[in-house]
């Protein structure tokens, strides 16, 4: 997560997507128990709902992985407080995750 908000921080939003969602694969699938080879979103969710994880949390990480993808993959023209608030959000999923 340090490398995502100093992405936000520098304004390289290229980075800080990637970062981001860098963060929270390795937080949901540590905490699934699953390798990299067997993370996906429909996986991880299998799981999650499995372990009784709260609806929100999962609805959050979905969320938040697919805000990044579509900004990795499109033109960002996101403002800071979309960024703020994905940042936000996965810090909530990240203390989950790790807890």
């Amino acid at each position: 997560m340090r490398k995502a908000q100093n992405a936000l921080a520098s304004n390289d939003s290229r980075t800080f997507y990637r970062e981001l969602q860098a963060s929270l694969w390795k937080v949901s699938g540590d905490y699934c128990g699953l390798p990299p080879s067997e993370q996906n979103k429909v996986r991880i969710q299998e799981v999650l709902r499995h372990k009784q994880t709260p609806n929100e949390i999962i609805g959050n990480l979905i969320a938040v992985q697919q805000e990044c993808d579509w900004a990795l993959y499109t033109t960002d023209d996101s403002d800071d407080s979309v960024k703020d608030e994905l940042l936000e959000k996965s810090t909530v999923l990240v203390n989950y995750f790790r807890k």
